[in-house]
């Protein structure tokens, strides 16, 4: 999933020269992208809210997945020397815990 993701970023940086910010969500990751540094800046008004009309997943089950993918990928972003690329990628089986 690493390598995949790696080149949605090469594509990003050559087609986005010139943007500030981009989101773009392809079928294997969200990329995000911003032309400035990213240490000390919370960012919170970039959300999108997808409904799915046929959740299999209960919402508790969901949330304690997704949080703990979360905080995996906050330990891979952050153990990177200074001056290298934070990125991280997680992959998350949602039937798994279904039954």
């Amino acid at each position: 999933m690493r390598s995949m993701c790696d080149g949605h970023s090469q594509k990003a940086r050559q087609s986005l020269f010139w943007e500030k910010i981009a989101i773009i969500w392809y079928d294997e990751c969200m990329l995000r992208y911003f032309n400035r540094s990213i240490f000390s800046t919370m960012t919170v008004r970039q959300r999108v809210v997808m409904i799915n009309t046929q959740n299999t997943t209960p919402l508790g089950v969901y949330n304690e997945l997704v949080n703990t993918a979360m905080e995996d990928l906050a330990k891979q972003a952050l153990g990177p020397p200074i001056g290298a690329k934070k990125f991280g990628t997680s992959k998350v089986n949602l039937m798994s815990r279904t039954q």
